[in-house]
């Protein structure tokens, strides 16, 4: 994990997310399950982007040059930390609104 935070920003950005995020909701809401969800959501995201830059050292390893097959799997396990983050804003928007209007 310290290789990581040594050469993914990404890994930063999603700490600070997480922090923000539960902060967030923390001062929002006295829902404390929501606090949790926030969380864990976030770590659920930050665990796809590890592994996410897992599979980008695991192709750089096989390949070291530039090709189009190994682009197509950054690509592809990009997109699903995308989907995931998304996913986990998503229901965490959807549960603060249905709080809110409550």
């Amino acid at each position: 994990i310290t290789q990581a935070f040594r050469t993914e920003e990404n890994l930063w950005f999603q700490t600070v997310v997480i922090i923000t995020s539960v902060g967030g909701v923390w001062i929002i809401t006295d829902e404390w399950w929501l606090v949790k969800q926030t969380f864990l959501l976030g770590v659920g995201v930050f665990v796809v982007e590890l592994i996410n830059t897992a599979f980008e050292y695991l192709c750089d390893y096989i390949e070291p040059q530039w090709k189009p097959e190994i682009k197509r799997i950054k690509d592809l396990t990009a997109g699903i930390t995308v989907m995931v983050a998304t996913v986990a804003i998503g229901v965490t928007l959807i549960d603060i609104a249905k709080i809110m209007i409550y």
